[in-house]
């Protein structure tokens, strides 16, 4: 079975593009565009992987990555951010990201953050 991926961002064409990157790589990907839509499809689809932005409408990334870590769900999270400070990349090592990509990120930086956060899943 195909891994799933959970993307999750505001904006649609990034969402999209990110979707059609990773699919290349042989996953499903589902799509949420705000705090509470992504994690209701968390316990509803139980991804993978999650790839988020840190600024969503009603919530942040780092609620999603701490819900995504709850027992047993352990999901790995890569975080994204076109508003990238210290603060926010200290705060999501901190709370355990797999992976932190500034917007705008080059393709391959997505799909090896991608194929290394799922290898760790399955380890």
């Amino acid at each position: 079975m195909p891994c799933k991926v959970l993307v999750v961002d505001d904006e649609l064409d990034l969402v999209d593009t990110c979707a059609r990157l990773i699919e290349g790589l042989g996953c499903v990907c589902i799509k949420a565009f705000d705090g509470p839509e992504a994690i209701a499809m968390i316990h509803a689809e139980h991804p993978d992987l999650i790839l988020t932005d840190f600024n969503l409408p009603h919530g942040d990334g780092l609620q999603i990555l701490r819900r995504a870590h709850e027992k047993p769900l352990a999901i790995p999270v890569i975080l994204m951010t076109g508003y990238h400070t210290p603060e926010i990349a200290q705060a999501a090592s901190d709370a355990g990201v797999s992976a932190y990509l500034r917007k705008p990120f080059l393709t391959r930086e997505l799909t090896q953050a991608v194929r290394s956060a799922l290898h760790f899943s399955k380890s």
